[in-house]
């Protein structure tokens, strides 16, 4: 079968949501199917790539930064890519497209079955859904809503990527049937290392997102605050991986607060370097406000590292309190303090925590999801 994929973002740009195209397209070509897929280019990147099977095509738009894009740079490249993703089709003759954010990218998979009758699968990652950052991006959702509704209704298979967003998205439009099909993790790519010498004394925390408002970052940091009343400051360490708008003021409240022997900022990791940070550390912490399906837990889960996160979309999928890690409310750096506390009294704990992180991952492999997602595609095949 022939899979086109349209996505906005793609490694090495973006974040999770590119993570997730690139690993559905690398699995859909390893069951036989023939994948292209269509995404933004940046100066850094080549136009035309072909690896792990598929093709991947980068069209010109204003796309300035690898780390984030924003809303005129997501219109740019929808505006960019209408005509050659068209000509595409065209030449190509796909038999399914599979647009990857209802907004910004979705338009374009409708506007294909407009034109071409091809049918496509919109994937649901968390923005791209009303109700989801209210306060943050709620008003363009309120100005945007008729043509949300418009990509939904028309798409073949509307899928979220958990079981709280697909809640989230029925309550926004129900009379839009919603399934659910999970991210996935590649243990090739992210497994435990050979174990690191054990430091008694010290608790490595470890942080991997964007830094902006709806990661939390600043929520961990006022924890790392109340931590260091009852735990000596060199006793816990916490890495700060990803770059963002929030990145100064992050750091200017660790300066006033004295944590800098206590917070290291590692910038922006590649995704192929990233096993070994999480194999680095002791604890992951996701101290969100807002998720679809965060592939940074499955990451630090394949690693086997017990996880800390609040109780956002998708965390509270994969983790279950006191097995694999803990669950705490959304902005509470009390919970936190506590959570890390826990862990930090306990080795044994974290350790046997540790193995169950494993046996989770296990279970959400990326060969399976690819081929939830064939099956999706056979069905509407059909023209």
């Amino acid at each position: 079968m022939k899979c086109l994929l349209v996505n906005y973002e793609f490694p090495p740009l973006g974040g999770g949501g590119g993570t997730t195209s690139m690993y559905i397209a690398k699995s859909l070509s390893k069951l036989g199917h023939e994948v292209r897929v269509l995404t933004a280019a940046h100066k850094s990147i080549p136009l035309y790539e072909e690896k792990d099977g598929y093709r991947v095509f980068r069209i010109k738009c204003r796309r300035k930064l690898i780390s984030e894009c924003s809303m005129p740079e997501m219109l740019s490249f929808v505006l960019h890519a209408a005509i050659p993703m068209l000509k595409q089709i065209k030449k190509w003759k796909p038999d399914i497209i599979h647009v990857f954010f209802a907004l910004p990218t979705g338009p374009l998979g409708w506007l294909a079955r407009k034109i071409f009758k091809i049918p496509y699968v919109v994937s649901l990652l968390g923005g791209d859904v009303p109700g989801f950052l209210p306060d943050q991006i709620g008003i363009h959702h309120r100005i945007l809503k008729g043509i949300s509704h418009a990509v939904w209704k028309n798409a073949s298979h509307v899928v979220a990527n958990s079981s709280g967003l697909c809640r989230l998205a029925v309550r926004t439009f129900p009379d839009i049937p919603v399934e659910v099909i999970s991210n996935g993790i590649s243990t090739q790519d992210f497994y435990p290392l050979a174990k690191q010498p054990a430091r008694k004394d010290k608790l490595r925390l470890l942080f991997v997102a964007r830094i902006a408002p709806q990661k939390g970052l600043m929520v961990l940091l006022r924890a790392l605050s109340l931590i260091s009343i009852d735990i000596p400051k060199t006793n816990i360490a916490l890495k700060i991986v990803g770059e963002g708008p929030d990145r100064g003021m992050a750091e200017k409240y660790i300066c006033e607060n004295d944590l800098s022997e206590m917070c290291t900022f590692a910038g922006w990791v590649p995704l192929q370097d990233l096993c070994k940070t999480y194999n680095e550390a002791d604890v992951f912490v996701l101290s969100s406000v807002f998720e679809g399906m965060p592939s940074v837990v499955l990451q630090a889960l394949a690693c086997g590292k017990p996880v800390i996160s609040t109780k956002v979309y998708g965390s509270e999928d994969l983790i279950e309190n006191g097995k694999n890690g803990f669950l705490v409310d959304i902005n509470s750096p009390e919970q936190l303090v506590s959570a890390v506390k826990t862990l930090y009294s306990n080795p044994e704990l974290m350790e046997k925590m540790g193995a169950y992180a494993i046996e989770t991952a296990c279970r959400y492999d990326w060969n399976e999801i690819a081929r939830c997602y064939a099956d999706i595609y056979n069905i509407n095949s059909v023209r």
